[in-house]
């Protein structure tokens, strides 16, 4: 599962426990519904920290216990390797 995916679905599971929809929650939340419905589609891959504080406030929560979840907890988030973060500094400080 992607970071987006665990996003879009925690929305989802937290709509339903406080049942109401996406569009109701944009309302609530004052997230733009053109933004929640971006987050649930899979069109937004990197959702905005501010879009979701908002929506944890709209939902009562916390940010900690928005991402307190299994499907948080399991990602994992390959980093770029020590070889290629060196290559890409190399190549920004090479003076030609």
């Amino acid at each position: 599962m992607e970071v987006w995916e665990a996003v879009a679905h925690r929305i989802r599971q937290l709509c339903r426990e406080n049942g109401v929809t996406p569009n109701r929650m944009s309302k609530i939340s004052g997230v733009p519904q053109a933004t929640i419905k971006s987050i649930l589609l899979g069109e937004s891959k990197n959702p905005g920290t501010v879009a979701v504080k908002k929506l944890c406030d709209g939902f009562g929560i916390t940010l900690g216990e928005f991402f307190s979840t299994e499907e948080f907890d399991g990602l994992k988030c390959p980093l770029p390797s020590l070889d290629n973060r060196c290559k890409i500094k190399k190549k920004e400080g090479a003076h030609t």
